[in-house]
């Protein structure tokens, strides 16, 4: 397991979880596959933003669960589900238009 920080967060790097899985567990941490993306990272801070507006009790029904949810039963299809979107938008404002995560083709904004 390897960590970095993000302003506000640890990232941690694990063989727990397969290639292309992260998921934010805020206020806590972020937990990615071993040697993940830069733009994974960034769009699961993109989470952490959406916890920081809407606190604990909000973001955990209003996207971790839903988030889950789509993950676990409909993986194809999630990274269309809205608060994924949501995610990568907030992610692409706080990062830049130049960071990995605003390749739109790769992670949707709209």
């Amino acid at each position: 397991m390897s960590k970095n920080k993000f302003s506000g967060i640890n990232i941690i790097e694990t063989n727990w979880l397969k290639r292309g899985m992260g998921v934010c567990i805020p206020p806590f941490v972020i937990l990615v596959y071993e040697g993940a993306s830069t733009a994974l990272k960034q769009h699961e801070y993109g989470h952490f933003l959406q916890y920081q507006e809407m606190g604990f009790i909000r973001f955990y029904m209003k996207v971790g669960l839903p988030s889950l949810y789509s993950a676990a039963f409909f993986p194809k299809k999630h990274h269309l589900l809205k608060v994924e979107k949501d995610a990568n938008q907030r992610a692409v404002y706080f990062f830049g238009e130049d960071a990995p995560v605003a390749n739109g083709r790769l992670w949707p904004r709209e």
